[in-house]
């Protein structure tokens, strides 16, 4: 899948914006691999994240999802978010039945075409890591400016997902990823200037350190 979009803006003040959105590296250039190949049969088109008729799975971030949708005949992307909530950032013809974007529809084009690429976001979805300071290359941990909360590390697929689990924690000041591991850890009383800073194509470089904001020294 695509690297998630920071939730850095309304999805509505950009897509009125003149300028089109970029096609996402899902969709540009190969075809993307889909997280589960395609998406779930239960009729002759499945679901996923909560929109229906979904041929493929192209891309699924903490704000929405890139999908190659069906029964698109003289349908805009912008009514096929919409049906479920959703709000259209951008739509693109397909390739060959697949995630590979051929060209840019936008959100309002109306096709005699039976698949589209649409891309639907959440309009005020809150990005997890809005919250928090991000330090890349920098590691804290006992004995190099943070106490550790956690003995052994929790499995995530993204900081994204660590961070609610951190904010569930009263005395959690932040926490460390490992990006080649997809591995956290909680810590408390973050002291950035004794961290362990991470060396260029080193495994140390891999780390980052996220701490809550008004939290850390």
């Amino acid at each position: 899948g695509i690297a998630p979009r920071p939730g850095d803006g309304s999805a509505l003040g950009e897509a009125a914006a003149a300028t089109p959105a970029p096609v996402p590296d899902a969709v540009h250039g190969a075809v993307a691999v889909a997280a589960n190949g395609t998406a779930e049969k239960g009729t002759e088109f499945g679901r996923a994240c909560g929109l229906y008729d979904v041929a493929m799975l192209c891309s699924e971030s903490n704000r929405g999802c890139i999908v190659l949708a069906h029964n698109m005949r003289f349908k805009s992307c912008f009514v096929y978010c919409a049906v479920s909530g959703l709000w259209c950032r951008d739509g693109w013809e397909d390739a060959d039945d697949n995630c590979v974007a051929e060209s840019r529809v936008g959100c309002w084009s109306r096709r005699d075409t039976a698949d589209v690429i649409c891309w639907c976001e959440a309009l005020f979805a809150r990005s997890p890591l809005e919250s928090y300071q991000r330090f890349y290359m920098t590691n804290c941990y006992a004995g190099h400016g943070a106490l550790e909360r956690d003995g052994d590390a929790l499995l995530v697929d993204s900081p994204a997902e660590c961070a609610p689990i951190c904010d569930q924690d009263e005395l959690c000041d932040g926490f460390v990823y490992i990006f080649s591991q997809r591995k956290c850890w909680r810590r408390l009383g973050i002291h950035l200037p004794a961290c362990e800073q991470g060396q260029p194509g080193l495994e140390s470089s891999e780390f980052a350190t996220f701490v809550k904001h008004g939290r850390g020294l």
